[in-house]
């Protein structure tokens, strides 16, 4: 099977950021990452700037801190659905390249529908993080106080990498 084969169902900018960030946060192959980089000006999409920028600082430097910087950049727009978006805070925290009260506020619990639908692993993290930002505001204590939401984090990681319930 031919590379543009495979990779047809990549058609815009959000589905090009995941692959990256799946190739290089959670199956681990620099190599691969950077060749599907270089592939970026094959497709017929566009970048927002943010993202072009933040790719080709990857390609020139191979630098850990610019697929950090992209995938924070998902994170903070909201880019991927919510199975996506959980794993790569999981990811980031255990990485500790987010801490866990940067990771409590990117957790989209005001934003949840179809609640009933999640797997138990995501609906602990999305009631543990509303929790935990209700102890913050009560003043009871800050996310980073607590291990709970780390731990489900981490359960969640687990989880969806163990079932592949993230593509």
């Amino acid at each position: 099977m031919k590379e543009n084969e495979t990779y047809q169902h990549i058609h815009d900018e959000k589905d090009f950021i995941w692959h990256l960030l799946d190739l290089y946060l959670i199956k681990q192959s620099g190599d691969e990452s950077k060749k599907w980089v270089a592939s970026m000006y094959e497709r017929d999409f566009e970048l927002r700037d943010i993202f072009e920028h933040l790719l080709l600082a990857y390609w020139e430097d191979d630098d850990f801190d610019s697929i950090i910087a992209i995938a924070k950049e998902g994170i903070r727009q909201f880019l991927f659905k919510i199975n996506r978006h959980v794993l790569l805070i999981a990811i980031l925290v255990e990485k500790e390249c987010l801490t866990i009260n940067e990771a409590s506020s990117f957790l989209p619990i005001r934003y949840v529908t179809d609640y009933e639908n999640y797997s138990k692993e995501l609906q602990n993290v999305i009631d543990i993080a509303w929790l935990t930002n209700e102890d913050e505001k009560d003043g009871i204590m800050s996310p980073d106080n607590d291990d709970l939401l780390s731990d489900s984090l981490i359960k969640f990681k687990k989880y969806l990498l163990y079932n592949l319930d993230y593509a």
